[in-house]
């Protein structure tokens, strides 16, 4: 067993060429639904994944299963709503 901190990104800490292809989400709720995008984004060879206000943990076990792993792979970023 392992107790491990899951990656955090901001939006500065996007690696992102001169026209980025991105996919920006809004306040996903279903884990299985979120995993998909990522899968399909990992295909498509999508530069980053912003969900805006998400209403599920990215880290989320149904996430990791459903993307097959490609929330470890892809830039994904959780953006927080504007307070």
């Amino acid at each position: 067993m392992a107790l491990a901190r899951p990656p955090r990104r901001a939006l500065t800490d996007l690696k992102l060429p001169p026209s980025p292809l991105l996919i920006i989400l809004e306040a996903v709720e279903k884990p299985g639904n979120l995993g998909a995008v990522l899968r399909t984004a990992d295909a498509a060879r999508v530069d980053a994944v912003i969900v805006c206000d998400p209403r599920t943990d990215l880290y989320n076990p149904n996430v990791i299963r459903a993307s097959i792993g490609c929330v470890f792979t892809n830039q994904v970023v959780a953006a927080p709503p504007p307070r």
